[in-house]
C-alpha cells in the first residue's frame, strides 16, 4: 500500500492526472455559469486548450533532453505569460501563441525519440 501511495504521489504522469481532472470539472463549473450569466467567451475554451497544449508540450521537454536548456525558457516563458495574460490579451496574441506551440510540437514530433 504504501509503495502504491507513494508511486503515486511522485509520478510525473500520475500528478498530472491528477490535476487535469481537478482543472476540468472547475473549467466545467466556469463555463456553466458563465452561459448562465451570460458572460461567458468561447474564447475561453480555446485558451484553456492552447493552456493544456503548452502543458504537454513542457511535460515532453521535461522528461525528455531533447530540447536545449535556451529553448526550454523560451517555452517556459511563453507559457507563463499565456496563462497570466487575460482574455483580451490572448484575443490580440492568439496568433502568436498558436504559432510558437506548432513549431515545438513540429521540431519534437521531428527530433525527439519517443
Amino acid at each position: 500500500m504504501a509503495v502504491t501511495l507513494w508511486h503515486l504521489h511522485n509520478h510525473p504522469a500520475e500528478k498530472r492526472s491528477r490535476n487535469t481532472w481537478a482543472q476540468v470539472l472547475r473549467q466545467k463549473i466556469d463555463k456553466f455559469f458563465g452561459e448562465i450569466t451570460g458572460t461567458y467567451d468561447p474564447l475561453t475554451d480555446y485558451k484553456l486548450s492552447m493552456i493544456n497544449s503548452y502543458k504537454e508540450i513542457l511535460y515532453v521537454s521535461q522528461t525528455t533532453a531533447c530540447l536545449n536548456d535556451e529553448m526550454k525558457a523560451e517555452l517556459d516563458e511563453t507559457f507563463k505569460t499565456l496563462q497570466e495574460g487575460d482574455l483580451e490579451h490572448f484575443k490580440l496574441y492568439k496568433d502568436n501563441y498558436y504559432l510558437v506551440r506548432s513549431q515545438y510540437r513540429t521540431y519534437i514530433e521531428t527530433n525527439c525519440s519517443k
